[in-house]
């Protein structure tokens, strides 16, 4: 399977298929994330949970590697149910009920034995 087919097929999923022992995810401005498989696993069904998020992602550039790709988006975020603090901490999700947020993102992904 070429790497933009592992990338698109976790897209999909995020449940960790893809997966190594030492997996970590961060999300730099609130530094959010986890590590470990499990934790991860938990951290991401929750952070792309359609019952508290839309999330929409629109790539602008994507440079595939070996084994890596770095890719730029424009992501799209509607808080559905007011949480996802994780995203905009501090923020009382009174304030965020039925808003959209538009931020930049680089995801930076780098497989192992693909």
């Amino acid at each position: 399977m070429s790497i933009e087919n592992v990338w698109n097929e976790y897209k999909k999923q995020r449940d960790g298929e893809f997966f190594t022992e030492n997996v970590s995810v961060a999300f730099v401005p609130t530094a959010a994330g986890a590590r470990g498989i499990e934790e991860t696993k938990k951290f991401l069904s929750a952070a792309y949970d359609t019952r508290l998020l839309g999330v929409k992602e629109n790539v602008l550039y994507q440079t595939v590697g070996q084994n890596s790709i770095v890719e730029e988006s424009e992501t799209t975020i509607k808080f559905v149910s007011g949480e996802g603090a994780w995203i905009v901490p501090g923020v009382d999700e009174r304030y965020t009920i039925d808003k959209h947020v538009v931020f930049p993102t680089v995801n930076i992904s780098k497989w192992f034995n693909v």
